[in-house]
Formats: structure tokens, C-alpha cells, sequence
């Protein structure tokens, strides 16, 4: 659709240029040049305000990123590259007003589309990849690795759990041998997150595995014993099965973690 809309740009140009009355074909080029002009220079102040309005809100809300600096939004801001929205939004001019007289400078409104498109263009678009080698922009964001990300997200929500609990139940810990688990099991997690996140990433790899390993051994034995138990008559062959598909559902958690950890590999 792009191309067939500059294609009529090309058909219809030579009749718009012919259209222009009184006004010569040099000082409507001189205009056009002068609106692109305006429009970059409009479009850089626009994108490099918003830096500085954004370092400003930060102080009172929180945004994306509190200091964009002024590489990002030049380069944002060189980027804006006129085409077919522009030129649609020409082509809307009515031929004719509602009295019926042509509508006033609507060929030379056009003439300047089509100068303000081959500017922004040819001009901002074979200068771009200059500008971006010339101001050198860095990726100022360190990605975390989806692996430690899962790590610190699940090591937060331990904290918070643990938190809660410490603040809301901590009396009753004594008293409630269930609720004296569950604050051990989160304080385990907790001592576990902060050695995954401390040793490196071979270590833990092969803490991992050898944890994988065993375990799966753990739940084969208990996938066994379930079999042996389903034999006897003295057991419900209900309750065997719903405790065989927890079995499966576990390792199957256990190996899809496994799984990924070789595809980070």
C-alpha cells in the first residue's frame, strides 16, 4: 500500500505543479523546504522536552525511566519520517468549498506534502543510520536473565509471605505445628534463593541437577509404593490414582525445569 501510495504521488505530481497559479515552482519548493524544516526542528524539541519532562515527573510519580537522556530521543525524534498519513491527511482538502469556488491553495498545500515526504525521506532516512553510529547509543538497561529473574521474583514472594505471617501469626507458631512448617519451609526457600542468586551460575546448575536427580528417583519410589498399595484391597483405587497424577504432575515440573535450563545452555 506504501509503494502504491508514493506511485501516485508520482502520477500526480507533474498536474498538482501545474495547478500552482501565481506561485512559482522555486518559492513552493522554498516553502516546502521551510515547513520540513520546521517540522524536524518542532519533532527534536518535542522528543528531547519529553526527557526533560520525564526527569522532572519522576520527583513526584513513578515513570519508565526517570533519565532517557538526549540519545535515545534524538534519535527518536530524527526517526520521524513523514509518508502516506501525511498525504492522506493533503488529499483530504475538499476540492471545492461549500460555495462552489475551488478551495484556496489546496495544489500548493499538496506540493508541500509532497516536498515535506521527500525530505523527511531521503534526507532523515540516508543521514539515520549516520546519526546513530555518530551519537553512539548503548543499551543503558542490563536485561537479568530469565533464570534469575524467576529466582529473585520467587525469593520475593518468600519475603513477603514470610513477612506477612512474622507480623499476623507469629504468636500462634508455638501453638500450631502446621503453621510452624510453613514458617520453616519459607525460611528454607529464602536461605536457597540467596544461595542461588550468590553462587555462580556452574554451581547452581549442578546443585540443580544433582537435586533434579535424586528427586526423581524420590518420586519413583513413591510411584512404586502407590503401585504396591493399589493391590491391596484395604486401599481406595481413587485415592491411589490422585496421588499418582500428583506424582506425575511433580515431575513433570521437575523435568520442564530441567528442559529449560538445557535450552539456556
Amino acid at each position: 500500500m506504501n509503494g502504491l501510495i508514493f506511485l501516485l504521488i508520482g502520477l500526480e505530481l507533474p498536474f498538482v505543479t501545474r495547478q500552482l497559479g501565481n506561485i512559482s515552482l522555486g518559492s513552493a519548493v522554498w516553502y516546502g523546504l521551510i515547513i520540513a524544516f520546521v517540522l524536524i526542528v518542532t519533532r527534536l524539541l518535542c522528543t528531547l522536552g519529553t526527557s526533560v519532562l520525564m526527569r522532572f515527573m519522576s520527583r513526584f510519580i513513578p515513570v519508565s525511566d526517570p533519565n532517557p537522556g538526549w540519545r535515545g530521543p534524538l534519535i527518536f525524534g530524527w526517526a520521524g519520517m513523514r509518508g502516506v498519513v501525511s498525504l492522506a491527511s493533503a488529499l483530504s482538502v475538499p476540492i471545492l468549498t461549500q460555495a462552489g469556488q475551488p478551495f484556496p491553495y489546496r495544489d500548493l498545500i499538496l506540493f508541500i506534502t509532497f516536498i515535506v515526504i521527500l525530505m523527511t525521506l531521503v534526507f532523515q532516512g540516508l543521514t539515520l543510520p549516520w546519526l546513530v553510529r555518530k551519537v553512539n547509543l548503548k543499551d543503558r538497561f542490563t536485561l537479568i536473565p530469565e533464570q534469575k529473574q524467576e529466582i529473585i521474583i520467587q525469593k520475593k514472594l518468600a519475603q513477603a509471605s514470610l513477612r506477612f505471617l512474622e507480623e499476623k501469626h507469629s504468636p500462634e507458631r508455638a501453638q500450631n505445628e502446621h503453621l510452624d512448617n510453613l514458617f520453616s519451609k519459607l525460611e528454607t526457600d529464602l536461605r536457597f534463593f540467596d544461595r542461588q542468586l550468590e553462587e555462580s551460575n556452574f554451581v547452581w546448575r549442578n546443585s540443580l541437577q544433582g537435586y533434579q536427580s535424586i528427586y526423581l528417583e524420590v518420586l519413583e519410589q513413591r510411584r512404586n509404593l502407590l503401585n504396591k498399595m493399589n493391590r491391596r484391597a484395604e486401599f481406595d483405587e481413587e485415592l491411589i490414582r490422585k496421588y499418582l497424577l500428583l506424582i506425575d504432575v511433580e515431575e513433570f515440573k521437575v523435568r520442564e525445569i530441567g528442559l529449560q535450563e538445557s535450552d539456556a545452555e
